[in-house]
């Protein structure tokens, strides 16, 4: 299976503290993605960017439950 080129596009992640989600993150960016993270608003999102931003990811995030509506037209 031949892999795509992603450079230049940018991956939304949902749920991007978890096992799955930082995973995801991380192959993501490895394939060349821009990342934008939203996890809940308690979630380490923040140290899960920083931990990508020190690799060279350019990363966004947004503390936000999905399940909310409202929030997720704000965020």
């Amino acid at each position: 299976m031949r892999r795509r080129d992603l450079r230049g596009e940018t991956a939304l992640i949902t749920g991007a503290t978890g096992g799955l989600g930082r995973a995801v993150a991380a192959e993501l960016y490895r394939r060349g993605c821009d990342l934008a993270l939203m996890d809940l608003p308690d979630a380490p999102l923040d140290a899960l960017a920083d931990e990508l931003r020190g690799r060279g990811a350019v990363v966004a995030t947004t503390g936000c439950d999905i399940t909310d509506e409202p929030a997720v037209l704000d965020a």
